[in-house]
């Protein structure tokens, strides 16, 4: 089985508000305040990946 890495600071795929579905498909949307926590802590796991030479 090959596994392809997820980019951890990717969001085109995540949902959004309201009605527009993913970001990747709305163009531009307001984007939910929990994304940016989401983000600071994925930013802190990819650091920490790329220290233990995972990434």
């Amino acid at each position: 089985m090959d596994f392809k890495p997820q980019d951890l600071l990717d969001l085109s795929e995540l949902p959004a508000i309201d009605e527009t579905g993913d970001y990747k498909s709305a163009g531009f949307t307001v984007r939910n305040d929990s994304w940016d926590n989401y983000l600071a802590l994925a930013e802190q796991i990819q650091e920490e990946l790329k220290a233990d030479g995972h990434l």
